[in-house]
């Protein structure tokens, strides 16, 4: 244990040392860099990230085609994710002939609050959703009706995950000029959108419609505050059984609580 309060001096050491020479006439690089250090220390010192276990609900996003790859979606999902922050989880299945039957079928697999589902079909319009049910069907056939190119194509998948998800977990339409939200008509409307990501109105929305639907956020901490917040997993290392030990251990002398002086009399008036 003592090495391990060493390890964890030597990088809050070498933390404070970067910090005192940022005095000195840096690049924006290399301020950067420093701070970039500093950080990486710190959580060192403090055992690491970890994750909160999720024991409520998960939204879904399941892939029932073959063009496009449920890798290629999950890229998506993620990087929506890191504003919305929520547990998501990617899977697959096979087509089906009716794919109102692939939303039942993710909605009953357990702990599932939401679902996206991704298919490839012509009798489909581009997007439907039932949000009180709280799914909603991406076809993504008609996006390339028109024979786009790639980075077209991709981007406009990139928008309809997006959007798909937005309408599972009941965000509904936008005017914002700052959210893949607004009106959409036409593959040309899509294209038209400036920006491809969920507005803040929208994940404001989606963020209380998953509570409701018992998804909780995604929560990771440093060791040292998941251990303070008492859901921290056991340590896997000597810094992390250090500071487990630190944050667990009994007092040695008795808990002194220190109450404040009752007012006077005359400060009360009696």
């Amino acid at each position: 244990m003592k090495k391990a309060f060493i390890t964890t001096a030597a990088a809050l050491a070498l933390a404070a040392a970067s910090f005192a020479n940022d005095s000195e006439e840096l690049t924006s690089q290399e301020k950067r860099a420093r701070r970039k250090a500093r950080m990486e220390a710190r959580i060192a010192a403090e055992g690491g990230i970890v994750s909160k276990p999720n024991n409520g609900n998960f939204a879904r996003v399941v892939n029932c085609q073959k063009k496009v790859s449920t890798d290629f979606i999950k890229s998506v999902v993620d990087q929506f994710n890191t504003g919305l922050n929520v547990h998501i989880e990617v899977s697959e299945a096979e087509p089906e002939d009716n794919p109102f039957n692939l939303a039942k079928k993710a909605l009953a697999i357990p702990r599932t609050g939401i679902a996206a589902i991704i298919v490839d079909d012509g009798s489909l319009p581009t997007l439907l959703s039932a949000m009180e049910e709280g799914w909603a069907i991406l076809n993504i056939r008609h996006l390339r009706d028109d024979l786009p190119p790639k980075a077209v194509y991709e981007m406009r998948l990139h928008k309809e995950i997006n959007r798909a998800f937005a309408e599972a977990a009941g965000a509904g339409l936008s005017f914002n000029g700052h959210c893949v939200m607004g009106p959409v008509y036409s593959p040309a409307d899509l294209d038209g959108l400036s920006f491809p990501i969920i507005g803040p109105e929208a994940m404001s929305k989606i963020s209380q419609v998953c509570m409701k639907r018992g998804i909780p956020a995604f929560r990771s901490a440093t060791y040292l505050n998941a251990c303070r917040e008492g859901w921290a997993p056991a340590p896997t290392n000597e810094v992390q059984k250090a500071i487990w030990d630190k944050v667990h251990e009994m007092p040695t002398e008795p808990i002194k609580i220190k109450y404040k002086k009752a007012e006077s009399a005359a400060n009360t008036g009696k």
